[in-house]
């Protein structure tokens, strides 16, 4: 479905379901186990279910991820995302953007609700990037499933020794006294929440960032003021959205929706790169990306009973981060022309694999570190 009426039927959760069981080519055997995306889909969480099941997996975690709760985390990114600015000022004048502040940010954020030790953070992004890659062969499939499940085993066990105050301990909690989860179940879980904590709002980042160097009018609005940054937030999950497209919903009856007849258990994509840049929906200049639009309903985090848990973070992490940014570094610029960027090898995630900046590295930043956090603890506290 690429058009937005018709992704926002398919997602309203009424003739379309998410648990991969209701796939009829599932029920009939023809899905092997080394099928190239089974580890996008053979899966039982929150997003691979539908209805009370759903209800209740979600119902286990939601609460940390209202927009009052996830507040409360702004000092720690502001801080993390100044660390990591000061890390990537050390560098001569050139970074590769991606690796220095948009893959460290979310991820840092996702592991610390949940409890990851900072030592594991490669391992997990190692697993992500092979799950969202479409080019990895079986080999890597199989071994990418089964290394998912011996990690997400080992961290239960070592959380169930020594549990904390992060979300796996909660979650090992309400499957140890209350039942409310299966193993497999919170397994998935867990893996759901740091395939999409982080990699998601990587792209989005990454995108914004190219987005506005190679748009200066538009860049140039954010720093005079003009247009707020949450503006060039929502733009970008619009116009460039790191999450083209995901598998699958079936449809429980036979449906027609788009001109087409749907077949009950027909597996049917959402591609929300291409309902964000529908023109019935967000008009005739809907390809131009233009931070000052009357923004309209995008479908960048869903819709419906799936609508992303985690959209108020990745809204937070992003208006702190692409403002830190370009505060700190003013003449920042591509090291590379736009064309020889290189997207990551997938067709569910849409980003540059890499996204080399540069700076004057002589050039004073404008505001030293610790003047910057004696600034951001007075306007936290009130102050000017």
């Amino acid at each position: 479905m690429t058009r937005h009426a018709e992704a926002q039927e398919v997602m309203a959760g009424k003739d379309f379901v998410k648990n991969y069981r209701n796939w009829k080519a599932w029920q009939d055997g023809e899905i092997a186990e080394d099928w190239p995306l089974i580890g996008m889909i053979h899966l039982d969480n929150m997003l691979h279910s539908d209805g009370d099941a759903h209800t209740r997996i979600r119902g286990l975690v939601a609460k940390a991820f209202t927009p009052r709760r996830v507040e409360l985390l702004r000092p720690a990114i502001e801080e993390l995302t100044e660390n990591l600015l000061d890390q990537m000022e050390r560098g001569n004048g050139a970074a590769d953007l991606r690796s220095a502040l948009a893959v460290p940010l979310p991820m840092g954020v996702i592991c610390r609700l949940f409890g990851i030790p900072d030592e594991d953070r490669p391992t997990i992004q190692r697993l992500v990037s092979s799950v969202f890659s479409t080019v990895a062969p079986v080999e890597e499939v199989l071994a990418t499933q089964a290394t998912v499940t011996e990690y997400f085993t080992d961290l239960v066990q070592r959380r169930r020794a020594t549990p904390g105050e992060d979300l796996t301990s909660a979650l090992i909690q309400a499957r140890d006294e209350g039942d409310q989860l299966s193993d497999r179940e919170l397994i998935d879980s867990l893996w759901l929440f740091m395939a999409a904590g982080f990699e998601t709002t990587v792209g989005v980042f990454t995108n914004a960032v190219k987005a506005l160097l190679t748009h200066p009018d538009q860049l140039g609005l954010l720093r005079d003021g003009a247009v707020p940054w949450s503006a060039a937030v929502e733009e970008t999950l619009r116009w460039d959205t790191s999450v083209a497209i995901l598998p699958f919903r079936y449809p429980v009856r036979d449906v027609e929706l788009g001109g087409r007849l749907l077949k009950r258990g027909d597996p049917v994509l959402v591609s929300f790169a291409s309902a964000n840049r529908d023109c019935a929906q967000h008009g005739a200049q809907a390809h131009v990306f233009d931070i000052t639009r009357e923004q309209k309903r995008h479908v960048a985090f869903g819709h419906g009973p799936h609508f992303c848990l985690g959209a108020p973070l990745a809204r937070l992490e992003l208006g702190v981060a692409l403002p830190a940014l370009f505060r700190r570094f003013g003449d920042l610029d591509l090291a590379v022309d736009p064309a020889e960027l290189t997207p990551v090898p997938s067709i569910f995630t849409n980003a540059p694999e890499r996204l080399p900046v540069r700076w004057n590295p002589d050039e004073d930043r404008l505001v030293p570190s610790s003047v910057r956090g004696a600034t951001s603890a007075a306007r936290r506290g009130g102050g000017e």
